[in-house]
């Protein structure tokens, strides 16, 4: 098997990080931790006087200031001036909204609202921080993780423009689906990996999106792409997401570990035993950013 020369570039960084900790408990996920998830080249320091960065994504989403053209009528009172609508997204859930994310309709203009006032809200969903990560959701992205046959998108923002990314990408992704999720580091090693920001998209309109978003978000990405992913342009690259619940990442890095255990007990060369893993699952290795098919016993 003869790979192209950045796999074959990334794929001896993985061997050796795999020769290097072949004794920890847990060898796969040590791989991804150290490899696929470490940071990139060209990321640079936070500024001494930068604002939180979940605050400055939230300021910055594309839905912060487009408001809902239907009344919504407050069910609940919560806590910090939190309010509970009916979700008109989904009939049968209600939705939390924060202060910033709602405007009182009629009368009582600046007033905290009480239950039956009526409010019109943003189109921002979530905006908040969460396990390291800030995250926002289309109207029709189910929050139950059910979603199937998605695309990742991977971008690797530079960090003085990640807010203008933030920006470009919810005011795109919402012209062609409304299921759609979007993931930011907030951790700023985090925020220097190559997948620092994660789009999560249908399968079917990709295509077609990916034309806009590479025309907007260029200018706010370094060029750095996450190992096995197809590159649409310098600092954006996708995959398919493998729908098992892992992700790509975790995934590639388990079945590189497997390849590694084979090829030091055969003495056999790496690389080739990796492509044999992954035939075994189903995936071109020339496509490995796809998910593949299912294999027969």
């Amino acid at each position: 098997m003869s790979w192209d020369t950045h796999t074959t570039t990334e794929l001896q960084a993985a061997q050796h990080v795999l020769t290097v900790m072949a004794d920890v408990d847990d060898p796969a996920m040590a791989l991804y931790e150290h490899w696929w998830a470490a940071p990139r080249p060209g990321g640079t320091s936070r500024g001494r006087w930068d604002p939180p960065l979940s605050w400055a994504l939230r300021a910055a989403h594309a839905g912060a200031l487009t408001w809902s053209p239907v009344e919504h009528e407050v069910l609940a009172i919560g806590g910090y001036g939190a309010a509970v609508v009916a979700d008109t997204a989904r009939r049968t859930r209600r939705r939390a909204v924060g202060r910033g994310d709602y405007l009182t309709a009629r009368s009582g203009a600046g007033l905290a609202p009480s239950i039956g006032t009526r409010l019109r809200i943003t189109r921002r969903r979530g905006g908040h921080d969460e396990q390291g990560w800030w995250r926002t959701w289309g109207d029709a992205w189910p929050e139950d993780g059910s979603a199937q046959d998605l695309t990742r998108l991977y971008l690797a923002p530079r960090r003085v423009e990640v807010a203008r990314l933030v920006h470009e990408i919810t005011r795109v992704i919402p012209l062609f689906t409304q299921q759609w999720s979007l993931k930011v580091a907030t951790d700023p090693a985090a925020l220097d990996r190559a997948d620092g920001v994660v789009l999560y998209l249908p399968d079917a309109c990709r295509s077609e999106a990916f034309d806009a978003l590479q025309v907007g978000c260029a200018e706010h990405v370094r060029n750095a792409s996450p190992p096995f992913t197809q590159v649409l342009a310098p600092g954006l690259a996708w995959s398919e997401d493998p729908g098992n619940g892992q992700s790509f990442g975790e995934l590639r890095c388990r079945w590189l570990s497997e390849a590694h255990r084979r090829a030091e007990a055969r003495s056999s060369a790496f690389t080739d035993v990796v492509a044999e893993v992954f035939a075994e699952h189903g995936v071109d290795p020339l496509t490995a950013h796809l998910r593949g098919v299912a294999v027969a016993a």
